[in-house]
């Protein structure tokens, strides 16, 4: 992990980083002294109850991330900001995740610039604990079998995803949005926003087909040309029409699940904020009737 502890975050410095990662959010988190992380292992009970504290200062939530090892690639698919310890001996670094493409994974260095990483790197150092437990077993099995060389690698990654499919890595935290923030803001980090504007446009290209098609009937029809070729016309574009509203039905979907979750995440966190003795003068009418 050599190669990784460059790209890596002390434990010291890791308000530092959620405070910058709550910038790239679109965030202003005040000025503010943050508390120094508690004495002991960084995967104790006390240095989570600190990053939990550092993270709403921020106006960031963070989550545990429980991830499998079937699951490993699906994690840096979804996932956008996130932290993740190092392996030991070096467990008291965190690679600071922005996101990842198919082939890299970009970090935010200790120098708060944004670096690319090769993804298998990261996906080895995540795997790397569990890995070492079965490797040895499974190379004794691939020279007892006399897999060739050219197919060993590919073999080995089979039966280690078979062996090790549902084993838990030693995984670190997400973070997202706090969901008290601009409701706007939120979308835009989910990329629904993106979608929202895509979604517009193909409404717009709809309805310009769908004019287009009912032109080139009227101009068959007013220039006397009516035949074959306006018919075709009109059914490709017909066809057309059908795939740009399908694009559209499947997005507006994505879009509206997106969005509720978001709502709904919003309901529960102003639900959990209310005083209790609020709700107890309130009564159960006017509570009912808010509902």
């Amino acid at each position: 992990m050599a190669d990784l502890n460059a790209f890596a975050w002390p434990v010291a410095r890791l308000g530092e980083a959620l405070e910058h990662l709550a910038r790239r959010s679109g965030l202003a988190p005040a000025p503010d002294d943050v508390p120094a992380p508690p004495a002991g292992p960084a995967n104790g009970e006390p240095f989570a109850r600190w990053l939990e504290a550092v993270s709403e200062r921020v106006g960031l939530e963070i989550e545990p991330a429980a991830i499998a090892y079937a699951d490993v690639d699906r994690f840096l698919d979804t996932t956008g900001f996130a932290l993740l310890p190092l392996p030991a001996p070096d467990a008291s670094r965190f690679l600071v995740l922005l996101g990842a493409t198919r082939r890299t994974v970009r970090v935010l260095g200790p120098d708060h610039r944004c670096r690319r990483l090769r993804r298998a790197t990261v996906r080895a150092m995540l795997c790397r604990d569990l890995e070492v437990s079965r490797a040895a077993e499974i190379d004794r099995w691939l020279e007892e079998a006399q897999i060739p060389c050219r197919r060993r690698v590919r073999a080995r990654a089979a039966l280690l995803r078979d062996r090790l499919g549902p084993a838990q890595l030693d995984g670190g935290w997400r973070l997202r949005l706090s969901s008290g923030a601009s409701f706007w803001r939120q979308m835009r980090d989910r990329g629904l926003a993106g979608q929202l504007a895509m979604l517009v446009g193909i409404h717009v290209v709809h309805y310009a087909l769908w004019l287009l098609a009912w032109g080139a009937i009227g101009a068959g029809a007013l220039q006397g040309r009516w035949g074959s070729g306006w018919l075709a016309a009109w059914g490709l574009l017909l066809l057309v029409l059908v795939g740009v509203r399908s694009w559209a039905t499947g997005l507006q979907g994505s879009l509206a699940s997106g969005a509720g979750a978001l709502l709904k995440r919003r309901l529960l966190l102003g639900a959990l904020r209310l005083s209790p003795y609020e709700i107890a003068g309130d009564g159960i009418g006017r509570g009912v009737g808010r509902v």
